[in-house]
Formats: C-alpha cells, sequence, structure tokens
C-alpha cells in the first residue's frame, strides 16, 4: 500500500487561477487527485517528499509564467530527474503562441494549453484532465489532451 499517490501535479503561482482549475476539477469529482503548488520553488521542495512516499504521478500541468522557477527551468529539471522524465507534462498559459507551443513540445512537453477565458473552457480542460485519468486502465491509452 503507497503511503499517499499523487496523480496530477499542479504548479501555479496565481491564487485566482488555482481557485478556478480547482473548483473545476471539483466539479469533474476528482480534485482529490490534485495537488497544486505555489510556486516552481515549493514543487521542487517537495519533490524529495513525493520520491519517498510515493509512486511517480501521471501528469504535471505546469503554468509556464512564474515566478522564480518558470517552467522552462522546471520541464528541464523535470525531464532530466530519473523518478519524473516519463511523466507527461503540460505547459498551462494565458497565451500559447504557435512558437512557444513547439518549444515546448521540443523541450519535452506533451502540449501547451491556454488557459480558458470562461469557467466553461476551464472546465472542458479539468473534464479533459479526469476522463484522462480514469481511462489510465485501458492497454492502449495514449496522452490525448488535445
Amino acid at each position: 500500500m503507497r503511503a499517499q499517490e499523487y496523480d496530477i501535479l499542479f504548479v501555479e503561482d496565481d491564487m485566482e487561477d488555482r481557485m478556478i482549475l480547482n473548483d473545476a476539477f471539483a466539479d469533474q469529482d476528482c480534485a482529490d487527485r490534485i495537488t497544486t503548488y505555489e510556486s516552481g520553488f515549493e514543487f521542487l521542495q517537495q519533490l524529495a517528499k513525493i520520491r519517498l512516499f510515493s509512486p511517480p504521478p501521471v501528469l504535471i500541468i505546469l503554468d509556464y509564467n512564474l515566478n522564480g522557477a518558470n517552467a522552462d527551468i522546471l520541464l528541464q529539471q523535470i525531464k532530466e530527474d530519473v523518478f519524473l522524465k516519463d511523466v507527461p507534462v503540460i505547459i498551462y498559459t494565458s497565451f500559447c503562441t504557435t512558437k512557444l507551443h513547439d518549444e515546448c513540445l521540443q523541450k519535452g512537453a506533451v502540449d501547451c494549453i491556454e488557459k480558458g477565458n470562461s469557467y466553461q473552457m476551464v472546465l472542458d480542460f479539468a473534464a479533459r484532465i479526469c476522463n484522462y485519468l480514469w481511462d489510465l486502465k485501458k492497454p492502449d491509452r495514449e496522452f490525448g489532451i488535445a
């Protein structure tokens, strides 16, 4: 039996964005499977604890414009980390240009997704994430968030 299961790690420094996405996850009935971090620094600090007491998460969502350790830095560290390197990472940002999208994929993210400008858009994003969690038992699963 595992001490704790960290299914999705969500790093977002904007309190309002955290609250909105957490509400959307709650509306989808999977909020208990999300662990939220207020900064890249907090995420990195907690990583040692996560490594000790749990299996790797199934997904990491990173806000792109984080104070301090931004998503570029975190994504690089995640992809160089033996424990996390195979975990899919989504960059979740206010504005994802084609250039940024391509750069994120090149650096190892599975997608770069714009934050919704309405609650329905955020709810749709949360629904896709939760459906991904529920579909993990399928033998032919692929990450298909888009």
